[in-house]
């Protein structure tokens, strides 16, 4: 008997536990892209520029990480998924991710 093939990709492995929310939901996720080569500082700029063309979220920088506060399921099904994919395609990286239910902002 053969043995499947399994599915390796980003969402089955790494989303998978947070896929199975059906209700709309708020999510922050604390990103951090860490391009292995010399021009990083181009890459990880392009890549806060690509998630700041979608108006779905909300997106906000330091100089540590990048926070996303938007809807459970176009952040964690479409929105990262489709860019982590595509900085993957080009170049050798590392992506770290937080992920919290609900907005955590801390306003003063």
């Amino acid at each position: 008997m053969e043995e499947q093939e399994k599915d390796c990709s980003f969402a089955t492995i790494v989303l998978a536990p947070f896929l199975l929310a059906t209700s709309i939901m708020k999510v922050t996720v604390e990103i951090s892209l860490y391009p292995l080569h010399e021009q990083y500082e181009s890459s990880v700029l392009a890549f806060i520029e690509k998630l700041r063309r979608h108006p779905e979220v909300v997106v906000e920088t330091n100089g540590l990480s990048t926070q996303i506060f938007g809807e459970y399921d176009f952040v964690m099904k479409e929105l990262l998924p489709l860019h982590i994919q595509e900085v993957f395609k080009k170049e050798k990286a590392v992506v770290v991710l937080k992920i919290g239910q609900g907005h955590l902002r801390y306003e003063e």
